[in-house]
């Protein structure tokens, strides 16, 4: 939490042999229209990391936070993968 915004910071890791193209987050259990993505659509090489910043808002009682939305990356080139909490 930052004042009034929620703030929600991923490092992905690119484990493959070829750039991860256009990693975007998409969310899993509840649509936001208040959301923000800095870095979206990042291109990832070989055994780098990049960090995917989510902003929002802070939560509406009784909604879920950014972490409990839960999270899942797609890639051009790449499965997708499911973030852990």
């Amino acid at each position: 939490m930052e004042g009034n915004n929620e703030i929600l910071e991923i490092e992905i890791t690119n484990t493959g042999k070829m750039t991860a193209l256009f990693c975007e987050p998409h969310r899993l259990l509840e649509y936001r229209t208040d959301i923000n993505v800095l870095n979206n659509h990042i291109s990832v090489p070989p055994s780098e990391k990049r960090t995917v910043t989510i902003l929002a808002p802070k939560t509406p009682k009784g909604g879920l936070s950014l972490a409990q939305t839960g999270w899942r990356f797609s890639c051009w080139n790449a499965d997708e993968v499911t973030v852990s909490a």
